[in-house]
């Protein structure tokens, strides 16, 4: 949720609203001059609202007492068929689930 679909969402949401305000407005008999953009200002909107939605995961997560364990994951693949799959940073405690969950997501 950091990185990829929510924050470049919420950049282009900043984005859509400056062009319907430089583009559209007339039409509605609004007029607006000398319109600019806060680059500081829309990153610190996209970063609250990720922080917005990973903390409402993270308390579905407490509520629902399911542990997250944040790790990073080294593939090497031969598809169909993994050829190797290495976990690091796992938690120094020992767990036990009936059910395992696991979500990626890539960055390079």
């Amino acid at each position: 949720m950091n990185v990829g679909c929510i924050p470049s969402k919420a950049l282009l949401h900043s984005t859509h609203l400056l062009e319907h305000a430089k583009k559209d407005f007339a039409h509605h008999g609004i007029t607006v001059s000398g319109i600019q953009y806060d680059l500081r200002r829309m990153m610190n909107n996209k970063n609250k609202v990720v922080k917005g939605l990973t903390g409402g995961i993270e308390m579905l997560f407490k509520k629902n007492k399911v542990c997250l364990c944040a790790v990073s994951l080294s593939l090497n693949a031969h598809l169909p068929h993994f050829s190797s799959l290495s976990l690091s940073r796992l938690p120094t405690s020992k767990a036990s689930a009936s059910f395992l969950v696991l979500t990626l997501s890539a960055w390079t």
